[in-house]
């Protein structure tokens, strides 16, 4: 077997290929769907483990008993990146590592002046020095609680106000150790959304988030980085809610690993899929070509060279170098047509040479008995009809007559069979098809294979 042929029955475009690759396409998409399931899963539940480890570290150390102990409690560590821990009824005891939507909208302290230090005993017994500074878009509120305990504690809240500048945008710019560690503050807007805040400042958070009676998970997102906002309730001995407690959580990480992950199977999948539609396409093509190869007019078929769909015989019996019958021929008719219905189906024009120069038929119809285009369409049935048999010939091919350079050529257009057309040479079964623009017969390994591929393993 020649290299070419050998080249065509390897061709990769098989059902079972198609059928790997939609199996391929199907588990990869399930795959990712449940590795994107699974990762969400996990990362949820990391989330929530850690969360409720670092509620129970500062509920420890908060360690409520019938009032706030909140000089002990802002001396502790904990693992958490951050707290916010309020009142019941939403005044902000402490926060330490603020986070957007750590703390809602809040309602500034009674009393406070705009450049005027003012003392004020918040509601769980703290005392406070608090000054406010006006800003573009805000406001800044100074503080220091037991303030008995600092020197000049209104010249040092005076100076380090300086600092925060004009504008709201100016205040969020400052670094927190450019700022006397002795003071809290609160950058709040005009609308009362905290922008940034350290300590405890006594404002009061007038959102109903403050109603905390259950665990509870949030997202928030600001300036492209997600926050997971994990809210709980604080218990007295008596299990009565007394305040809660909101710890903030950086998820941006683990969102763009899912992202990526994301992503990267889409893109995968999208491959999968890609790759079965092709092969799918080709597949359809293949196959709409083999529906439309025997379709292609006269004039197409005299343009063309030789092919896998399209062959050129000089006669159906006349053997123009011998000048007689030569009934050898007949078979080379008979095996074109038998390999184009076992192939792709095709064209076959008979009374063209080699190199589509017009021969004619007329020597043929001049050895038969009838001479004329019936007489030879009668003989062309029925040595097709004794080699295939009578119930396949008609249904699969048809016959034309044509006048070229005036003379007749007969043109039979051959259908792809929807199952293998054997036929006996030496009493011995032969399968014969389409190759490199030549009929081809097949050993028993090959045959087998061929029609495992072509029809489905149709036997």
């Amino acid at each position: 077997m020649t290299g070419q042929t050998a080249a065509f029955f390897r061709k990769p475009i098989t059902r079972k290929i198609r059928l790997a690759a939609l199996v391929f396409a199907l588990l990869f998409t399930a795959t990712a769907i449940l590795q994107y399931l699974f990762l969400q899963s996990a990362i949820k539940q990391r989330a929530q483990s850690e969360f409720a480890e670092w509620a129970a570290q500062i509920k420890r150390q908060l360690n409520y008993q019938e009032k706030w102990d909140v000089i002990k409690f802002r001396q502790a560590e904990w693992d958490a990146p951050g707290s916010l821990v309020a009142t019941a009824n939403g005044l902000i005891v402490d926060i330490q590592g603020f986070a957007p939507g750590l703390a809602e909208k809040v309602t500034l302290p009674q009393g406070v002046e705009d450049g005027k230090p003012v003392s004020i005993t918040s509601e769980i017994g703290e005392t406070w020095r608090i000054l406010m500074k006006k800003l573009g878009g805000g406001v800044v509120l100074l503080g220091i609680s037991e303030p008995m305990s600092v020197s000049n504690v209104d010249s040092l809240l005076l100076t380090n106000a300086q600092l925060f500048g004009k504008t709201l945008a100016d205040a969020c710019a400052i670094g927190i150790r450019e700022i006397n560690r002795n003071i809290d503050y609160a950058i709040v807007d005009d609308i009362g959304n905290v922008q940034f805040a350290i300590g405890g400042i006594p404002l009061r958070i007038s959102s109903p988030v403050g109603n905390v009676v259950a665990d509870t998970i949030s997202q928030v997102e600001a300036k492209g980085t997600r926050y997971a906002i994990f809210r709980s309730p604080i218990q007295d001995a008596a299990k009565k809610v007394v305040g809660w407690l909101a710890i903030p959580r950086d998820m941006t990480l683990e969102r763009r690993t899912l992202r990526n992950s994301v992503w990267f199977n889409a893109a995968l999948g999208l491959a999968s899929w890609l790759t079965l539609a092709g092969l799918t396409a080709n597949y359809f093509i293949r196959t709409d070509k083999g529906r439309r190869a025997h379709l292609i007019s006269l004039e197409e078929a005299l343009n063309q060279d030789e092919s896998d769909t399209l062959e050129f015989k000089s006669s159906l019996r006349w053997d123009h170098n011998q000048k007689a019958v030569n009934r050898s021929l007949e078979q080379t008719i008979v095996k074109t047509v038998v390999a184009f219905l076992n192939t792709s189906g095709g064209v076959l024009l008979i009374g063209v040479d080699d190199d589509r120069t017009i021969c004619g038929i007329q020597p043929d119809y001049d050895s038969l008995s009838k001479k004329s285009r019936d007489g030879f369409q009668l003989h062309l049935q029925q040595i097709l009809s004794q080699a295939m048999g009578v119930d396949r010939y008609p249904s699969h091919t048809s016959v034309e007559f044509h006048t070229v350079q005036g003379k007749d050529v007969c043109l039979v257009r051959v259908k792809q069979a929807p199952k293998p057309i054997v036929i006996r040479e030496q009493n011995q079964p032969i399968l014969y098809v389409r190759a490199g623009g030549a009929s081809r017969t097949l050993n028993v390994e090959e045959a087998l294979r061929y029609v495992q591929d072509h029809w489905g393993g149709y036997i």
